[in-house]
């Protein structure tokens, strides 16, 4: 019994202390399941204030660059309004008009031909006059862009001479040159001459250039016309070579060593541009010749460069629109949402 007694006690004991951890085991999870739910909504709602924050922000931003959106919208539209203006206003032409030459059409070697008195006497020695001018008042250029190899020649562009020179230059030109070439190198009557440069070139005896190196110009057809007379200076003329194309001959034939001696003033040598040709030196005086190179229908023809302007251009029109439309949808879109989260009324922007 006493035994029985004193294990009673000691399991009172044990038991008191295993309660007491009980109800602070139920009052600490009351607690926590209170600390819990009150948590959770406040969690939830940062949850929500952090998935709006960067939408808001971005409705803010698309809201300060409306006036750009504008102003590339309108830039798209006017471009693309210019645009089919332009291809409206131009005329299509027929494909039998518009054909595309080779340079390697043998008309573009044919052979070279001196025209006397093809270039005006009065009309040569004005654009001598005020090529000497420009020269002596700006300095002759030294190096020939349109063939990067040389440095051999002294020029002025006819560009820079006074406007009645230009015209002046410009109206022999058409009237007098054109014909010969179309009826020397067999170019027909509705193929176009274009893309021309002019240009006076000078020789000097003298100075470092007296002559030029043998090379092929860069365009299609050339033409040589002298601006004073042979009794000015000694030497001088041009030497062509290679393969070339002319109607006496029957066709294709090839040249060796073919001079044309120096010409007196107002004659003109044409020939084709992919004919090989060079000068003799000029041993005294100095001489002085007006160049022109032309290309024969270059419009016609695909130009790489000019269609990959025409589509990046349009590329970024298309781009910049769809830019401005899709900012507009997300701007819509983002107050559309703010209004209804507060109850319709929109949102005041605050950064």
């Amino acid at each position: 019994r006493r035994t029985t007694m004193a294990t009673r006690r000691a399991r009172a004991t044990t038991r008191q202390p295993r309660a007491k951890d009980a109800a602070a085991d139920a009052a600490d999870a009351r607690r926590g399941k209170g600390a819990a739910s009150t948590r959770e909504p406040r969690r939830a709602e940062l949850r929500a204030e952090k998935a709006a924050r960067w939408p808001m922000c971005m409705a803010i931003a698309i809201e300060k660059t409306t006036v750009v959106r504008g102003v590339v919208v309108a830039c798209a539209a006017l471009a693309l309004a210019t645009t089919r203006a332009a291809r409206a206003s131009t005329p299509e032409r027929d494909a039998s008009e518009c054909q595309c030459l080779s340079i390697h059409d043998p008309r573009f070697v044919c052979a070279p031909r001196a025209h006397a008195g093809a270039l005006p006497t009065e009309t040569a020695r004005r654009v001598l006059e005020q090529a000497i001018k420009r020269g002596d008042a700006h300095g002759w250029e030294r190096t020939r862009l349109r063939h990067a190899y040389l440095d051999e020649t002294y020029e002025v562009k006819v560009s820079d001479l006074p406007e009645t020179t230009r015209n002046e230059v410009r109206s022999a030109y058409e009237k007098y040159f054109i014909p010969l070439a179309r009826e020397q190198c067999m170019v027909d009557d509705h193929f176009k001459f274009e893309d021309e440069e002019f240009f006076v070139v000078k020789y000097d005896a003298k100075g470092d250039f007296k002559s030029t190196a043998t090379h092929v110009d860069g365009k299609h057809l050339s033409f040589v016309a002298s601006l004073n007379n042979v009794t000015e200076y000694s030497g001088g003329g041009n030497n062509f070579e290679g393969m070339s194309f002319s109607v006496p001959h029957g066709g294709v034939h090839k040249l060796d060593d073919h001079v044309v001696p120096a010409q007196p003033i107002g004659s003109v040598v044409v020939h084709g541009s992919q004919l090989e040709h060079s000068s003799f030196d000029v041993t005294s005086g100095q001489r002085y010749v007006l160049v022109v190179e032309a290309h024969v229908n270059k419009s016609c023809c695909f130009d790489f460069t000019t269609f990959m302007n025409k589509f990046v251009t349009r590329l970024l029109i298309v781009i910049f629109a769809v830019i401005a439309v899709m900012g507009g949808v997300v701007d819509y879109m983002q107050k559309s949402i703010q209004k209804a989260r507060n109850g319709g009324v929109a949102h005041e922007k605050v950064w």
